[in-house]
């Protein structure tokens, strides 16, 4: 190997065989042999090697072309923000300098210099289809989601075979429960390149959320003859959304650990298992047992195959505030954010706080309230070497992530030591099984007294009700009759059960099918969800009558003020178990409908419970599936239970809904924990 075949390599574009042939036989280089293998390294991903090497060539950067820009892309892509930008600001203008600058505003919050920048980029006739995507997502995020798939979907016209265009309409049609679409895109670009197994790997987590078992079957076993490395880990993520019985949960749950199991013993390491997996155990949560053992053994398999951070070294400078990151996915108008957006948005001065918005797919009003709260934000990609430089050097005192277990960019991310106290809160109701979360903020009122046991983090149970919600605007305005819904209960009881459907596991098909067979003057309505419920009233019809299941009604989603009328307009919304309804709670709550609770000894079938024992009301509490169809019955059928539930929500309003006695209590924990 020398200079002129590294070279050869270089202009032919086979930028893999350039740092395999420095690899294995490395020797010294000229400066532009040397930089020619800095930039293969960069443009196979491996951005560190790349930056190890481009450093390196510092003294040589006036005879190397465009070496400023290529530094800050490296830069960039390893999160190191204010370099890339220093960087950037040296280069000359070029196709590749406006993409670089355009990403770099973009992930900095600054969508208005990002929009100049490709106005610039068009007046200097230098634009490109990555300049075109990032113009999309520009859009995506000023709130016109339609403008930003139209030119997607216009991009991808003038180049057919581009991934980058293919996967940015994936994430939009995923995050945004486009699922049509999105089966559709990938089957096109499947069509073309039938082996493309990222794609294989995502059709399967359609059937998976779908409860499409065959779908799953079919697709599953492509993948397996496209790329058949780590087909048995692969299958710790294929937990269904939905089974027929509690004997195929407990079946799925048996294999899944044996192959753990296995993993284990044989120390099977799959390399950067947040690129080849992409996935978390989301669905495991719902199943009636607890997941911890199963969790920490997901950890145990996945966690050493992830790129390893620094150890975290003493602060370079102290400060007097509080240096606290709070890292999502989910900052936007959706479940985490309606328990947690008042508590982040009403952080305290003592708290220097940065936001780390991980590949947004969308930003509201309640978006732009945590950015303007935040000392800073950023709009990462989803990628682990960006974050986790970015985190690192950031040089937090402690890292917050309102939930874990969601999105599998934070669940990867999450098993890494960023931060000298890292904690998540309830936005998912499950422990982590990660040693590297110290602390999961609950509540109290959600939890038994062997509550302890069922987490590896520790456990902390705040006095005060931890989520500060919004009382939901307009409901008490709302009058729309129940015809209007297009539902005709011809003086039927209406039991509610507007929750998503993979919260139904086959425990609580008896509380629906012994509430039909009670009388058939009961009329249970549950909302379509992802074809789910063409599996749930399978399974159903199994307990009932032809003529009984036609008491079971699905209704497509309604629109919010919909949704609240059907709250309003029903005798009794029943909280499923064992994994209950924390915003369909508080939202019934207020609509001043009843909702029937069970108990629960785990916190994610806890919610209704807590609210209820908060605000003194065991009333509407069970204690087994028998007393809990009873209540159900008892209410939906005595009008003036419903005439004092309405009253007591109302004597209690200010308890339940725009509370922030729990925030200010956690705010003074997080205080207390710098001072020990």
């Amino acid at each position: 190997m020398n200079d002129a075949h590294i070279a050869t390599l270089f202009a032919k574009g086979k930028y893999q065989d350039v740092t395999e042939s420095y690899n294995e036989t490395p020797i010294k280089l000229g400066a532009a042999a040397m930089y020619f293998v800095g930039i293969s390294h960069l443009f196979c991903n491996a951005f560190r090697d790349a930056e190890h090497i481009l450093s390196q060539l510092k003294s040589n950067a006036i005879e190397l072309p465009d070496y400023n820009t290529f530094m800050a892309l490296t830069k960039l892509r390893l999160g190191k923000y204010n370099q890339a930008n220093a960087f950037i600001k040296q280069s000359q203008p070029s196709v590749m300098h406006f993409e670089i600058n355009i990403e770099l505003a973009i992930k900095c919050g600054q969508v208005r210099r990002a929009k100049r920048l490709i106005l610039e980029a068009v007046s200097n006739d230098m634009m490109s289809v990555n300049i075109e995507i990032n113009d999309a997502i520009i859009n995506l995020y000023q709130s016109q989601p339609d403008r930003a798939e139209k030119q997607l979907v216009q991009i991808l016209k003038k180049y057919p075979d581009n991934i980058l265009v293919y996967d940015k309409l994936v994430t939009i049609y995923s995050r945004t429960n486009q699922h049509f679409k999105n089966e559709q895109i990938i089957q096109q670009y499947l069509a073309k390149y039938p082996d493309h197994s990222p794609y294989l790997w995502q059709l399967c987590m359609i059937y998976v959320a779908q409860g499409r078992k065959k779908e799953l079957e079919r697709t599953f076993e492509r993948l397996t003859l496209a790329d058949k490395q780590f087909t048995s880990l692969r299958e710790v993520f294929l937990t269904s959304s939905i089974y027929m019985s509690d004997a195929e949960i407990n079946s799925h749950r048996v294999q899944l650990v044996d192959r753990l199991n296995v993993a284990i013993k044989n120390k099977e390491v799959p390399p950067r298992p947040d690129k080849t997996f992409g996935c978390t155990p989301f669905y495991l949560a719902y199943h009636s047992q607890e997941n911890k053992v199963i969790l920490e053994k997901i950890v145990t398999v996945f966690k050493k195959g992830l790129i390893q951070a620094p150890k975290i070294m003493p602060k370079k400078k102290q400060s007097k505030k509080i240096h606290v990151a709070v890292i999502s996915q989910h900052f936007y108008n959706n479940s985490v954010m309606d328990f947690y957006a008042h508590t982040l948005i009403n952080f305290p001065d003592a708290f220097h706080v940065t936001i780390i918005n991980a590949d947004p797919t969308k930003i509201d009003d309640i978006t732009k309230s945590l950015y303007r709260r935040a000392d800073k934000h950023y709009q990462t990609s989803k990628a682990q070497d960006e974050l986790v430089p970015l985190v690192m050097e950031s040089q937090f005192d402690m890292v917050i992530y309102p939930e874990i277990g969601m999105s599998p960019c934070i669940y990867f991310l999450a098993m890494q030591r960023l931060a000298p106290i890292q904690m998540v809160l309830m936005g998912h109701p499950e422990t982590t099984g990660m040693t590297t979360i110290d602390y999961y903020v609950s509540w109290a009122n959600f939890h038994g007294k062997k509550a302890h046991s069922q987490f590896t983090e520790q456990l902390i149970q705040l006095k005060n009700i931890p989520m500060c919600y919004d009382y939901p605007d307009g409901m008490d305005a709302i009058k729309k009759p129940l015809k209007n819904l297009g539902i005709t209960s011809k003086g039927k009881k209406i039991f509610a059960i507007p929750v998503t459907l993979f919260k139904f596991q086959p425990v609580f098909d008896a509380v629906i099918q012994k509430i039909i067979a009670k009388s058939p003057n009961h009329l249970v309505v549950m909302m379509c969800y992802n074809r789910i419920e063409n599996v749930l009233i399978q399974r159903l019809k199994q307990g009932l009558t032809d003529k009984q299941a036609t008491q079971i009604v699905f209704k497509l989603p309604f629109k919010r003020r919909d949704y609240y009328a059907l709250l309003k307009k029903s005798d009794v919304v029943l909280e499923p178990f064992p994994f209950g309804g924390g915003n369909t709670v508080l939202q019934a709550m207020a609509a001043g409908t009843p909702v029937v609770s069970k108990v629960s000894d785990q916190l994610k079938g806890a919610f209704g419970a807590g609210l209820y024992q908060w605000i003194n009301a065991p009333q509407f509490i069970a204690k087994s599936i028998d007393e809990y169809i009873d209540i159900a019955i008892k209410t939906a059928n005595n009008p003036q239970i419903k005439s004092d539930f309405r009253d007591m929500i109302q004597t209690n309003k200010d308890r339940l809904y725009g509370n922030m006695s729990g925030s200010i209590e956690f705010y003074d924990w997080l205080k207390s924990l710098m001072t020990r």
